[in-house]
């Protein structure tokens, strides 16, 4: 499956909130699906969490600060397999 255009946001979430919410900020920006796999690329001051979604191909970036971060790091929503590159 081809990579089609990339959705880009920003994490809504907190360390202390639940798994689902957590969750729902990772989804993909064009049918809401939960990812996979999810591509964490650490910056000096934020972080971005890319996926790929599975059923319609849509790439997804979600900027992250360094709490949502550690939290998805620490912490990932289900099963979801978190991939870091520094």
């Amino acid at each position: 499956m081809s990579v089609k255009k990339a959705f880009t946001d920003t994490a809504r979430f907190t360390s202390s909130d639940p798994e689902p919410l957590v969750a729902a900020s990772l989804a993909c920006g064009a049918c809401l699906k939960r990812p996979v796999t999810v591509l964490l690329v650490e910056g000096d001051d934020v972080a971005v969490a890319i996926s790929w979604c599975e059923v319609c191909g849509v790439a997804t970036e979600v900027t992250l600060n360094p709490e949502q971060l550690l939290r998805i790091a620490m912490k990932p929503p289900g099963s979801m397999l978190i991939q870091t590159v520094n």
